[in-house]
């Protein structure tokens, strides 16, 4: 499933503080209603696959290949690139 982290503030540097916000953070919905999420977050996020996408150049059938946007990057070690 895909999902967009959003930062939404700095630690205090109050150990309790952080810890009850962050406690207050697990209670909140993570799911947000349909319209609520910009088109162009979506189209980022979800890829258009079957035939009609395929006849405008795009994927039949859904897959990871090493060549892909969504497997671009490096490990935090640096051992994988891709």
């Amino acid at each position: 499933m895909p999902q967009l982290p959003e930062r939404i503030g700095d630690l205090t540097g109050d150990d309790h503080e952080d810890d009850l916000f962050c406690q207050e953070l697990s209670t909140r919905n993570a799911i947000v209603e349909e319209g609520e999420i910009d088109r162009a977050v979506i189209d980022h996020l979800l890829r258009d696959i079957g035939p009609a996408a395929a006849e405008k150049g795009g994927d039949l059938f859904l897959t990871a290949t090493s060549q892909g946007r969504f497997t671009q990057g490096t490990t935090m070690t640096g051992q994988l690139r891709g």
